[in-house]
């Protein structure tokens, strides 16, 4: 089980990537480039789940006439869907179930209990099997407050607008829907990395660095509106080769020991 998790989500592929890109650097400090490389993956993972995004629903079967209808995201939440004893199904926050597996990780097939739940009491103590995993995100549209699966929300292009953040600036980290307990903490810049969101034809917004793209023309610089092809992907190799339209310029900021996308 435990291999099968691993090779669920992509590990063995993620170490392997993060070993060839080492040995390609060849960094001073392997520990410093491990965490900026896992660091980066999750910002990758995490880009399109930022706090404050324009978004747009998307592909709702039932309520089919909000499809269409703009907003702003207000964060996420990671679920479980559970098929409890008495034949129902429910989908349930990661935090509020108990593992009776004997281990801290929740997979799929587990048997889990039911806990910390303050609206319907009633569902804590019950127990049920993990038939899988959902990602719920809420949205800000037309003055009220919404959850939806994240394959029903399509993220907007973000803003052209990056603040001016020179090496060596005191930055408070603010709007992370990611990670929230880093929000109000203060560091100093030591670096910034420029980025590109490019829109790739049905994968929707992406975020690169600039580094991973090449202009279909060899005399064009990357702006907005520029044509590239996507190149060099350790971690999501599949991805090389593809083309895509520059939305926008932005820039990764290094605070200390994280990095955070500027918005």
């Amino acid at each position: 089980m435990a291999v099968d998790y691993l090779r669920g989500k992509g590990i063995p592929d993620m170490i392997d990537a993060a070993i060839a890109g080492l040995l390609k650097e060849r960094p001073v400090d392997p520990a410093q480039y491990f965490l900026g490389y896992f660091q980066s993956v999750v910002d990758r993972n995490n880009m399109k789940f930022v706090k404050g995004s324009d978004i747009v629903i998307q592909n709702l079967l039932v309520r089919q006439e909000m499809n269409g209808m703009k907003g702003k995201l207000m964060g996420k939440q990671n679920e479980v869907v559970i098929a409890l004893q008495d034949g129902s199904k429910r989908s349930i926050s990661t935090n509020q179930i108990r593992n009776l597996g004997g281990h801290s990780c929740i997979l799929k097939g587990d048997t889990v209990e039911i806990c910390g739940m303050t609206l319907d009491l009633s569902l804590n103590g019950k127990r049920g099997r993990v038939l899988g995993f959902v990602t719920k995100v809420f949205v800000w549209v037309n003055g009220e407050s919404h959850a939806f699966d994240s394959h029903n929300i399509g993220i907007l292009e973000p803003s052209a607008t990056q603040p001016e953040l020179a090496s060596g600036s005191r930055v408070k980290v603010v709007n992370l829907a990611i990670n929230t307990d880093l929000n109000g903490q203060v560091g100093t810049v030591k670096g910034t990395q420029q980025t590109a969101f490019v829109a790739i034809e049905d994968l929707g917004i992406r975020c690169f660095q600039i580094t991973d793209l090449e202009p279909l023309s060899s005399s064009d610089t990357i702006t907005k509106g520029t044509t590239v092809k996507i190149k060099r992907l350790l971690l999501e190799p599949e991805l090389n080769g593809k083309t895509a339209v520059v939305r926008s310029i932005g820039a990764k900021v290094s605070i200390n020991m994280f990095s955070f996308l500027t918005s």
